[in-house]
């Protein structure tokens, strides 16, 4: 997907891949800035930083930054859609570094308020919906031609 966060406007949060030579998703982050900005944060970052992902971008020289979803404030969580995607894309087969793979971001008093309103009904919880399923699912065939 060839879209940058600021074609969306101040009033949402973006997840983004970033994927080595082989076009293999390595890192899922979430950001609301444009994703050069945010990709020369991580360069930045990994100049000292110890995690397996900042090791990686320092060896890696052939890197890309892509968004793979807009979620606008007060619709979904970023968090939520970022542990969707490390979870689905691991699932996959790519080799994805995040540490903390299902992180959603929130805090414990949020996400059990999330969880409760999914069993509920509601799909605000920690299980994807159907239509984000698709979404991954489209993406992952573009990612693939």
């Amino acid at each position: 997907m060839n879209m940058n966060p600021g074609d969306f406007g101040k009033w949402s949060e973006f997840v983004y891949a970033i994927f080595d030579i082989n076009r293999k998703v390595r890192y899922v982050g979430r950001t609301t800035n444009r994703l050069t900005i945010r990709l020369n944060q991580h360069r930045s970052q990994a100049k000292k930083g110890t995690m397996p992902f900042h090791e990686w971008l320092r060896t890696d020289q052939y890197i890309t930054i892509e968004l793979l979803e807009v979620c606008p404030w007060q619709k979904r969580h970023a968090g939520e859609a970022e542990a969707d995607w490390i979870r689905w894309l691991r699932d996959k087969g790519h080799p994805i570094l995040n540490v903390a793979p299902y992180d959603d971001g929130l805090s414990p008093s949020q996400r059990k308020a999330n969880k409760d309103q999914h069993l509920r009904g509601d799909q605000t919880g920690n299980v994807p919906s159907l239509a984000t399923i698709e979404k991954l699912e489209k993406a992952l065939k573009e990612m693939e031609s």
